[in-house]
């Protein structure tokens, strides 16, 4: 439920203007500003219109993948050797590196994959299973959802990688 005495604030957090707001749930402007400056209370019938209009705007102003992604995307082939992952990783501050085979993401390698594979000569050998692949529009909930699983998301877009997601680019 929508609570009225924050209206004020919920509008300024959407970006909008008395006007805007009012526009979108079919209420005047003046009522809004009535409403913010306590001067009027509203029916029932005008705050849930209200309400519905801030759930919907809100669900348009909901951050998404193409949001967050960080673009500049490392890979590495099955066939790299391991000294190389080592430079790439130190070089690039990173932790995960999708690995890929005919342009196809095929397995994931990590810091831990690394550790726990001493004898592993290429990548092929050290990498766990592949990451998520998720869509430019896909919802930053379901993106930290996917993220309590796994280390990395790739995003992609008409069949490439166009970014990938991290912990550490949510935060």
């Amino acid at each position: 439920m929508l609570d009225i005495n924050n209206l004020k604030k919920i509008r300024q957090s959407l970006e909008l203007t008395q006007f805007e707001l009012a526009r979108k749930a079919n209420v005047s402007q003046s009522l809004i500003a009535k409403i913010e400056s306590q001067k009027l209370d509203p029916t029932y019938s005008n705050v849930k219109k209200l309400e519905e209009a801030i759930n919907n705007l809100s669900n348009i102003h909901e951050k998404t993948a193409k949001d967050v992604m960080n673009t500049k995307v490392i890979f590495i082939h099955k066939d790299t050797k391991r000294a190389k992952i080592k430079e790439l990783m130190l070089k690039n501050g990173i932790s995960n590196i999708p690995v890929i085979e005919n342009n196809n993401i095929v397995g994931m390698l990590t810091e831990r994959s690394l550790l726990h594979n001493e004898e592993a000569k290429t990548a092929e050998e050290a990498m766990g299973e592949s990451c998520p692949i998720i869509s430019r529009d896909t919802n930053i909930k379901i993106i930290k959802s996917l993220l309590d699983y796994c280390n990395l998301v790739a995003v992609q877009d008409k069949g490439k990688i166009v970014g990938v997601i991290t912990r550490s680019d949510l935060i």
